[in-house]
């Protein structure tokens, strides 16, 4: 059973997270984070790393909802899948399916 002081803790971690991925989130959206960048970062970050893909490339400037949902069909990638859970390949057929040239 947790204690009201790590429950605290638990969720300040959660809060601090969610702020995070809003400053990816953000960042994507005025340009100043490219496709391939999300990745690079992602690599190296374990918070970005956690963050839902979906919500990352739906704001990829003239991307939006549909055409994001449907490059993730095309590509066999699910909606709830990680920014982490994409590699290599993925990541190259996502980008060819989002038509997005090369950064």
């Amino acid at each position: 059973m947790q204690t009201s002081g790590e429950r605290e803790a638990a969720y300040a971690h959660i809060a601090a997270v969610r702020s995070s991925w809003a400053g990816y989130k953000q960042r994507v959206i005025d340009g100043d984070l490219s496709y391939d960048e999300i990745f690079v970062i992602a690599d190296e970050d374990p918070v970005l790393a956690t963050m839902k893909l979906l919500p990352l490339i739906e704001s990829i400037p003239e991307v939006g909802k549909v055409r994001s949902r449907r490059a993730l069909e095309g590509c066999g990638i699910g909606e709830a899948v990680t920014v982490a859970d994409v590699k290599g390949h993925a990541r190259a057929a996502l980008r060819s399916a989002l038509e997005l040239g090369s950064e």
